[in-house]
């Protein structure tokens, strides 16, 4: 009887420690997301305006990470400023965590991006998209998109 006695008191014990380490766990994770101002439970987004003036359209091009450990990423190209989720019948949206982008003649919007889009039905005459295949053509690009004239948008940092 004491062998079951101390046997069900371990297994308490160690339920109770588990039970503990993962609330702990939750509250510092939620308070430092309080913290720094940003609510834990939705994405984190970026937002950057392309404007192309001979064609008279505003383009919103955004980022957004989301899952537990923020792991999961997307960017989208949408002509509305609304929301942070990409509506996939009407914008492009890429699982990718960096693309390079640059406007040409203030007409067209070309993108460069390491993954085809998985929902391009923004049907349009103004949006190239360009896929860089390739572990040499992907480095580059990475390296010198600067000297080619050409501003990158990433999920994960500001540059």
């Amino acid at each position: 009887m004491e062998k079951q006695l101390n046997r069900y008191w371990k297994i308490t014990k160690f339920i109770f420690l588990g039970i503990f380490g993962i609330i702990t766990v939750i509250i510092i994770w939620v308070s430092i997301d309080w913290y720094t101002g940003e609510d834990p439970f939705l994405p984190k987004t970026k937002t950057e305006v392309v404007y192309l003036q001979n064609k008279n359209i505003k383009l919103y091009i955004k980022t957004r990470t989301w899952g537990l450990a923020g792991n999961h990423e997307q960017i989208f190209i949408t002509k509305t400023n609304k929301g942070i989720y990409p509506d996939s019948l009407t914008d492009i949206v890429f699982n990718t965590d960096v693309i390079c982008f640059k406007v040409i003649n203030d007409s067209l919007l070309l993108v460069y991006s390491p993954r085809k889009p998985f929902a391009y039905n923004l049907k349009n005459n103004y949006i190239k998209i360009i896929t860089v295949n390739g572990g040499d053509s992907l480095r580059d690009l990475t390296y010198n998109f600067k000297n080619y004239g050409l501003k990158r948008i990433r999920v994960y940092s500001t540059n």
